[in-house]
């Protein structure tokens, strides 16, 4: 999300975490499934940064976000 800062990144991801815990997916009759996700957000400050370090940055955010408990946005720490 080239131009989001921070804190918008954080905001968006939420807001996708919550959209998809809100949906109930009809996949058989009487037995409603319902989904949760857990979501790694990386920010880049310095343009020197390449998308591969950011990804893992990310990706490592993501597996943080499991291990806390599932369901939620981890922010990569700064590294």
């Amino acid at each position: 999300m080239p131009g989001t800062n921070q804190a918008d990144a954080l905001s968006a991801a939420e807001r996708l975490r919550s959209a998809v815990v809100a949906m109930v997916f009809d996949v058989e009759p009487g037995r409603p499934w319902r989904l949760t996700i857990s979501i790694g957000v990386a920010c880049c400050r310095d343009r020197q940064i390449g998308a591969e370090a950011l990804l893992r940055a990310a990706d490592l955010a993501l597996y943080a976000a499991k291990r806390g408990g599932r369901n939620r946005v981890e922010l990569a720490s700064a590294g």
